[in-house]
């Protein structure tokens, strides 16, 4: 018998036994947040050649408060990481987004 096997037998853990894998794998939210975040420094980086600090403390409030908003909803905080990765893809810095970036280094036919 394994060991939550036996402290849930002695009712050591209630109704609260431990479910692995099956929590955490629903809320994305928050990495869709630190990715967006990450991008956004990137492409600030790229294009204006100077670091902007401010990015990354903002993307680990963002990726809190959309971690705390996933202990309540998860679809919620999935489609708020979702927009946010949407529009930081898509955001312009000195006339050229993410995307176009990406799109501009691949070969054309």
């Amino acid at each position: 018998m394994r060991l939550t096997g036996r402290l849930a037998a002695r009712g050591l853990l209630g109704s609260h036994a431990l479910r692995i894998g099956t929590d955490m794998a629903s809320n994305y939210g928050p990495a869709l947040v630190v990715a967006a975040g990450t991008i956004t420094f990137a492409n600030h980086w790229l294009q204006s050649g100077d670091v902007n600090w401010r990015v990354p403390i903002a993307t680990l409030f963002g990726a809190g408060a959309v971690g705390v908003i996933g202990n309540f909803s998860t679809g919620a905080a999935n489609a708020l990481g979702i927009m946010v990765f949407i529009a930081s893809a898509t955001m312009q810095v000195n006339g050229k987004s993410a995307v176009s970036e990406l799109a501009s280094n691949l070969p054309r036919h």
